[in-house]
C-alpha cells in the first residue's frame, strides 16, 4: 500500500523518501520541473550540482543515454541491477535542470525490486538523491533521517534501506577507461 501511495504522490509531482539498496532516498520524477526545483530546495543542493535517476531497469536507462560505449554496457551487464552509478553523456530525453554544465546524467538501476516496480509503473526515472540535508550523514535506516528533512517531502515510505553505503559512482571517459567520482559499495573489476 505504502508504495502506491508514493506513486500517487509521485504523479502528482510530489517528493517522497523511499528505502533503496543503498541509502535511504528522496525524489521526484524526472519529468516534473516544480518537483525538481522543490527537492533541490529540500536538499539545500546547489541547482549547478547534477542529481542521479534511478531507472527501473537497463532498458529505461539505456533511453537516457545519448550513446552506449560497448565498454559502458559491459559494466552495466555485469553490475546492474546495483549500487552503482554510472555518469554518461545524457539523451535529450534528460531535462537540463538535472544535467549540469557537461550535459551528463548519472544513471543507476536499484537492486530493489519494489523500488524497481514504482519505477516501471511511473514509466518515468526517478531523479533521486540521499535522504539527508547537503553535508549530513546518508541515513541507511529510516530512523537516521533528521525529522526536519522528514517534514519536508509529501510522502514516506517508512521502511529501512538494504544497504550500508551509498553507490559507486563512475565515468567511463573517451579513453575508455573508469573515473573513480565516488567509491561506494562497488569496486569495477579491470
Amino acid at each position: 500500500m505504502s508504495y502506491l501511495r508514493a506513486e500517487q504522490f509521485l504523479n502528482d509531482g510530489g517528493v517522497v523518501i523511499f528505502p533503496t539498496d543503498t541509502v535511504m532516498g528522496v525524489g521526484c520524477r524526472m519529468d516534473k520541473i516544480d518537483a525538481i526545483t522543490r527537492l533541490y530546495k529540500i536538499k539545500r543542493r546547489p541547482a549547478s550540482q547534477p542529481t542521479a535517476v534511478l531507472a527501473s531497469d537497463i532498458q529505461m536507462a539505456r533511453n537516457l543515454m545519448k550513446i552506449l560505449d560497448p565498454g559502458v554496457e559491459l559494466i552495466l551487464e555485469e553490475y546492474w541491477p546495483g549500487a552503482l552509478t554510472v555518469v554518461v553523456k545524457a539523451s535529450i530525453t534528460v531535462p537540463s535542470e538535472i544535467m549540469g554544465e557537461k550535459e551528463e546524467v548519472g544513471i543507476r538501476v536499484p537492486d530493489f525490486a519494489r523500488l524497481q516496480l514504482l519505477i516501471s509503473n511511473l514509466g518515468v526515472p526517478l531523479l533521486a538523491t540521499s535522504a539527508n540535508f547537503k553535508g549530513e550523514k546518508h541515513p541507511i535506516r529510516y530512523d537516521e533521517i533528521n525529522p526536519e528533512f522528514i517534514k519536508l517531502a509529501d510522502y514516506v515510505i517508512e521502511e529501512d534501506s538494504t544497504g550500508k553505503t551509498a553507490s559507486t559512482i563512475i565515468r567511463y571517459n573517451e579513453l575508455g577507461r573508469i573515473e573513480y567520482i565516488r567509491k561506494g559499495g562497488i569496486i569495477i573489476r579491470d
